[in-house]
């Protein structure tokens, strides 16, 4: 899952080292779907031959998903929406940042859906249980915020020396917890463009 991971320029090599590492594991690709009916066949070879699926978060976009589907049956791919009936489209949801950090740690990674296992984040070599965490520099530079991310908040995956030290990671509460304002979490929001204000996201 990305960002949207049909604009690496890597993506092949990328499942097959994905499917070479992880030989018996379900493994999905996640896609907001545009850039489907542009895929190479070499694409959907290596879909194939990786045992690939395809996840599409189904926003209200111009797409022919109809050409996308057929595509996919021709190729032997296995694709799908994700979350979503086929006659209906993904919405949107507001995370609730506190950007003063006053919630209670504890009780925010207790209550937290991302803390489930359910976005993890890589980047720069860092594991984040959280994007939210993993992504808050864009959000600081665009807005002149000081959201601060520490060392606690993400594991370093060439310095980790064992895997109890990952288990502890995702089991326990991170400094960044202080920052969300999850009971405050807005959810069925519709899907539109963003209008780039502070109170879209606090």
């Amino acid at each position: 899952m990305g960002g949207e991971p049909l604009l690496h320029p890597n993506i092949n090599k990328i499942l097959d080292m994905t499917r070479s590492i992880f030989i018996h594991t379900n493994i999905i690709l996640l896609t907001n779907g545009i850039l489907l009916n542009n895929m190479s066949d070499e694409f959907w070879d290596c879909c194939a031959k990786n045992h690939i699926r395809i996840l599409i978060s189904k926003f209200p976009l111009n797409i022919d998903f109809s050409k996308v589907f057929l595509k996919a049956a021709s190729m032997g791919v296995i694709i799908r929406f994700y979350g979503v009936q086929a006659g209906s489209y993904k919405d949107m949801y507001k995370m609730a940042l506190d950007i003063n950090g006053s919630q209670n740690i504890k009780e925010m990674h207790k209550i937290c859906w991302q803390n489930k296992g359910e976005c993890n984040y890589f980047q720069d070599g860092k594991l984040y249980k959280c994007t939210t965490a993993g992504n808050i520099s864009n959000f600081n530079n665009y807005f002149n915020t000081h959201l601060e991310v520490t060392s606690k908040d993400y594991i370093d995956i060439y310095n980790i020396k064992n895997n109890k030290q990952i288990k502890n990671y995702f089991e326990n509460p991170m400094p960044f917890c202080k920052y969300c304002n999850i009971p405050a979490q807005v959810f069925n929001l519709p899907f539109k463009t963003s209008n780039k204000e502070i109170k879209e996201w606090t």
